[in-house]
């Protein structure tokens, strides 16, 4: 047994030996943070960013990662290096909370894995093609997600990627597979809000019976090439599918083809049952029977709509449109050809309208005066002096405009 002097000699070196390890462990984190310190000094401390410009991805390297919460990008050349700047630079970003990408042309998808480590991650959207690298079995999308756009036309097995995002709440799909496979959407448990797209006639044929049986459904999209829609058969099963959806807020699609199928169609009727709806589109393939268009009075939660080209709207029916929705704030009313000064006295009570598309050859100084009560005005589409208005007479409504808008 030690001497008790030998004994408590020990202890103290012992204790000596724990303190200069402590303290050369302290030193070395100290030297740590102040490298990492002095490494963000002169990095941009940014909570949001956004760039479209060629090569926006290697600038993420100028960015303070522990303070980025928002990202919003376009990849405009779509290279491989842009894929693999991102794959490096988002597991970085560890206060990341949203992420927008886009691309204007196809692009690899190798960031997707990437974004699984963001743990703050609530909401990601991917427009264009990039969503194209999203592939079952490959890609692994954060589980934490809230919020997905997948822009790309999809196969049904995509939806093995979609299962496991239990707190999915917003989902964004254009649609190419089966009605059983769509269906399965429905079982997502904190799915909300889901918006269907679609470019084929066929698909959208195939899956409409089971439109109304997805409670979550609020927005349907269907598009087709104007070759494409001479089914009349699909085209009655496309709007039962659709009439039937009683939560929509939005909705873009035709009656027919008129290439095809010269009878005009009443359909409005039917679509004044849809009033939650705060969004309308009827292709300009679409032709009206007379007087049909007036049956949209019933939809006043709408702030937009859309019936560029729609034969058999005629000025009564924008006039009745006009005084049942006052807060309507964009307006498309393109290839219709109406101009007279009762026409746009009517449009110019819509004193919501933020945008107006109108599309006619026979616009008089009078008549475009009576939009100078637009106040909310931003965008009018195309220019009216194309339309035989001089370009002074539109400057002149602009002024208008603009002096009642300071008077708000």
């Amino acid at each position: 047994m030690p001497a008790p002097a030998t004994a408590a000699a020990t202890a103290t070196a012992t204790a000596a030996a724990l303190e200069t390890k402590e303290q050369q462990q302290g030193q070395q984190q100290q030297q740590q943070e102040c490298g990492l310190v002095r490494q963000q000094q002169g990095l941009l401390r940014l909570a949001s960013f956004s760039n479209n410009l060629p090569g926006a991805p290697s600038m993420l390297a100028a960015l303070s990662t522990g303070h980025l919460t928002h990202l919003h990008l376009l990849l405009q050349r779509s290279t491989a290096a842009e894929g693999v700047w991102l794959a490096a630079a988002l597991p970085q970003l560890t206060s990341l909370q949203q992420v927008h990408l886009g691309a204007r042309y196809r692009t690899s998808g190798s960031w997707l894995a990437a974004t699984s480590h963001l743990t703050r991650l609530t909401s990601r959207k991917v427009t264009e093609h990039l969503t194209a690298a999203i592939r079952p079995g490959q890609t692994v999308l954060p589980p934490q997600l809230q919020s997905l756009r997948v822009a790309n036309y999809v196969k049904g097995d995509v939806l093995a990627a979609v299962a496991p995002l239990q707190q999915l709440r917003l989902l964004h799909l254009r649609v190419d597979f089966l009605q059983q496979l769509l269906l399965r959407l429905g079982k997502l448990p904190s799915l909300q809000h889901l918006s269907l797209e679609y470019c084929e006639v066929e698909h959208a044929a195939g899956t409409a019976a089971a439109w109304p049986l997805l409670p979550q459904l609020q927005a349907l999209d269907v598009w087709w090439d104007d070759g494409d829609a001479d089914l009349p058969d699909d085209m009655a099963v496309i709007w039962a599918g659709a009439l039937a959806c009683m939560g929509l807020t939005r909705l873009c699609l035709g009656a027919q083809n008129r290439e095809y199928d010269s009878d005009s169609v009443a359909v409005c009727v039917g679509l004044a049952r849809l009033t939650r709806l705060k969004e309308l589109t009827l292709h300009s393939c679409t032709s009206l029977v007379p007087g049909d268009a007036q049956a949209l009075t019933a939809l006043t939660a709408l702030t937009r709509l859309a019936l560029n080209g729609v034969e058999g709207v005629e000025e009564a029916d924008i006039a009745a449109l006009a005084r049942s929705m006052p807060q309507l704030q964009h307006l498309e009313l393109g290839g219709l050809d109406l101009s007279s000064v009762a026409f746009m006295a009517a449009v110019g009570t819509l004193t919501q309208l933020t945008e107006l598309f109108l599309e006619n050859s026979d616009m008089t100084e009078q008549s475009l005066l009576q939009l100078t009560g637009l106040v909310h005005l931003q965008v009018l589409h195309p220019p009216p002096y194309y339309g035989g208005v001089m370009k002074e007479t539109v400057d002149r409504l602009w002024s208008a405009v603009w002096k009642q808008r300071q008077l708000l």
